[in-house]
């Protein structure tokens, strides 16, 4: 069976997972991109989610490029990099494509060129440069943000002639669009929810929507619970106990009422509110110290299942300690977002 179409293109689909549009900065329109190359989250002045290329880090890659042989004479002409927008890939996809590393980085820094051998099962991710790559470049260039354990795919088929030089990879990335901002955690893409039994101690004091939980026991019992998060994970509630959009319906008090919530897990994609605003130490001891969040930072769950920048179990002296980082950066807070923090999550 022949999986792949005729390779056309810098990057053939065979298998299809969620492609999404979005804005991409004036360096990229100006110097165009090839397709198939690995992007992350980067500024936008609008209200949106906004790409660039990876140096590593990971958002998901760019379907087409902004200038490919096959759009010329047609609709597709120039328009991405005209309008400033492009089409993302995300989630699981069967791709076929040219747009990765052939020859070892350091080889590329002077001397010979070396081959890079890819071979099926190899894990893949992002060089400096947004291109598929097998090796770990942050590592070889002394990048302080080293290792990069971000793996982004897997070799399905390595280059020879017969696919004509180009790399077949499944892929693993997530992404996330825009929406109203209606509640305390808004929801782009889902990744696995449940409903879930709430611990005592949770149903007292009540909870925001976006916030980190982890499983309580039941002795005796056969049923999954969870109580608020001290750092560690089984992922966050996706609505809040008693919200304003709640009020004169249906869902006024239930959750409070019959002891449960919808817990999600895995990759979504989502804008929270809860979020911690201010530094673990100015918390403890005033004035209180903004907590400034970049993209792509890694956030973890503080010690109350806020979301944060900060490590508290190591700040605090915890045994749990070091905590885990349960996602990345999408959007920072700002005004134009009304302050929320966009979440791609790893949990």
């Amino acid at each position: 069976m022949t999986l792949f179409p005729p390779r056309t293109r810098d990057c053939v689909v065979a298998q299809k997972g969620d492609g999404i549009p979005v804005g991409i900065p004036p360096l990229m329109q100006a110097t165009g991109w090839q397709g198939g190359v690995g992007l992350c989250w980067g500024p936008s002045v609008l209200d949106e989610f906004a790409v660039t290329l990876s140096d590593g880090l990971y958002g998901g890659f760019a379907l087409w490029g902004s200038l490919e042989p096959a759009d010329q004479l047609t609709g597709m002409t120039g328009s991405q990099a005209t309008y400033g927008f492009l089409t993302m890939g995300v989630g699981t996809w069967l791709i076929s494509t040219r747009t990765f590393e052939t020859h070892t980085w350091l080889s590329r820094q002077g001397g010979p060129l070396v081959p890079l051998v890819y071979r099926p099962g190899d894990k893949l991710r992002y060089s400096l440069r947004g291109y598929w790559t097998k090796e770990d470049e942050w590592t070889l260039s002394g990048d302080l943000r080293a290792p990069n354990t971000y793996f982004v795919g897997t070799v399905m088929q390595s280059p020879s002639l017969l696919t004509e030089g180009y790399l077949s990879i499944q892929t693993s990335i997530l992404a996330m669009p825009e929406t109203l901002r209606s509640r305390d955690c808004v929801l782009f893409f889902p990744g696995d929810i449940i409903p879930v039994e709430v611990a005592p101690s949770l149903l007292a004091s009540g909870w925001p929507g976006g916030v980190g939980v982890m499983w309580a026991d039941s002795p005796g019992q056969d049923r999954r619970i969870v109580q608020a998060s001290d750092s560690r994970y089984g992922g966050f509630l996706l609505w809040g106990s008693n919200e304003t959009a709640d009020q004169y319906t249906a869902m006024t008090g239930q959750f409070l009422k019959y002891g449960f919530a919808v817990m999600a897990f895995g990759g979504n994609l989502m804008a929270t509110s809860t979020y911690e605003r201010y530094t673990y130490a100015s918390r403890l001891a005033p004035p209180l110290v903004p907590l400034v969040y970049g993209y792509n930072d890694p956030l973890y769950f503080s010690l109350r299942g806020y979301w944060t920048k900060e490590d508290e179990a190591t700040l605090s002296g915890s045994p749990l300690a070091p905590a885990s980082a349960f996602g990345f950066v999408a959007q920072p807070p700002r005004p134009s977002n009304r302050e929320w923090l966009g979440i791609f999550t790893t949990l």
